[in-house]
């Protein structure tokens, strides 16, 4: 009997104000990631910021949301994971949001998959609210 050993992961955290480059790294990573064959899928929590992405990468990095997007957000990401998994086509990136990343269910090829998160929500806020 042999024992299935998952791959190791690797998570990388970059904490660092606003404005010192955080984005233009996930680009270039991103685009060396391609390179080395790997599709990279950014998570935003808007869709203006996936816009950035895309625009930024002077098209490198497809935005895709429910205002560029025929039909189904997921559907449309599910197939391009089909794709990828299925087919010898160069490696690509996304950019999606928060909310269409968690609708999905099937991540087909996902071990060729690189994830960044940007701009990540934080999973705890604690608000103050005082009462006069």
């Amino acid at each position: 009997m042999s024992l299935h050993q998952p791959k190791a992961q690797t998570f990388n955290y970059i904490s660092s104000a606003a404005g010192s480059g955080k984005t233009e790294w996930a680009i270039q990573f991103s685009q060396q990631q391609n390179d080395r064959g790997f599709n990279v899928i950014i998570v935003v929590p808007t869709k203006a910021l996936a816009d950035s992405y895309a625009k930024r990468s002077n098209g490198d990095i497809r935005s895709i949301h429910s205002e560029n997007t025929e039909g189904s957000v997921t559907t449309r990401i599910q197939n391009i994971f089909r794709e990828q998994a299925l087919n010898a086509v160069r490696a690509t990136s996304i950019a999606i949001t928060e909310s269409a990343f968690n609708l999905l269910k099937i991540r087909h090829g996902s071990e060729n998959w690189c994830l960044i998160k940007d701009e990540a929500i934080e999973p705890l806020t604690i608000h103050t609210i005082r009462c006069p």
